[in-house]
Formats: structure tokens, sequence, C-alpha cells
């Protein structure tokens, strides 16, 4: 039998994303909570503002899916000195019911990148999630 997916389901919890993600931070280690405990200037290096406008969803043609493309973010200020490792995008909103209890909707990680005095500034490449069709 063969196996198949919709794109209106993929797109769906692409479309979540896109509606729901306001922030993305540059962070030194993952963390499980977006406050104040979790997100301590020992781990967070930088926070950029997202807007609807800042994704893009569209075919995935080298992954055979659907994906949403996170625009690049260029020139933003370091709040800390580490090393970047990995990037995360939630929501300030985290009252909202309907949204995870953490903030944290996805963390990935990036190319490690030492940023040693806040006087640096970062730039954010484009980059994609992908919802690869059923294989």
């Amino acid at each position: 039998m063969a196996k198949w997916c919709s794109t209106m389901f993929q797109d769906a919890a692409l479309v979540w994303l896109q509606n729901n993600v306001n922030k993305m931070v540059l962070l030194t280690a993952t963390v499980s909570t977006i406050n104040a405990a979790g997100c301590t200037a020992t781990t967070y290096l930088n926070l950029t503002t997202l807007s609807t406008g800042s994704f893009t969803i569209a075919d995935d043609t080298t992954n055979l899916g659907r994906k949403i493309t996170i625009a690049a973010q260029a020139t933003k200020a370091v709040n800390a000195t580490g090393i970047a490792a990995h990037i995360a995008l939630f929501s300030s909103a985290t009252e909202n019911a309907t949204q995870s209890a953490t903030g944290i909707f996805y963390i990935t990680s990036c190319t490690t990148q030492v940023l040693g005095s806040t006087l640096n500034k970062v730039s954010y490449p484009a980059w994609s999630i992908t919802i690869q069709d059923p294989t």
C-alpha cells in the first residue's frame, strides 16, 4: 500500500508555527523553558522578534515535503558572551493555554560561533523546518 500525506496536513503545522512564533533566541545550550529560570544571561545570547512575514511556507524539493523558511536576520545585538550553539523558536505569550507550557516550539543546533563581546553583532542566515512526505 502506498504512503501519502496531504499537504493540508503538513501546512497546518507550519501555519501554526507561523502564527504563534514571535521570538527567536540564540543560546549557548538547550533549555527546557523560556523564562527567567530556563533562559538566563548565561544561555541567552540574542533575542530577535519575528512576525508572520518572517516565515515562508513552500514545497521542499530537496527533502520531498513541505517546509517553513525563517527569513535571514542581519546584524543583531549580542546580549551576553558565550558560544552560540542553539536556536529556539518560541512565543512570548506563554500564558495562552493553546500554546506550549514551556513557551518553546522548536529548538535546533546551529554552527557554533564564539561571541566574545557584547559589542559583537550576530546574523542569522535563512533556515528552514521540513515536514517530509511519508516514505
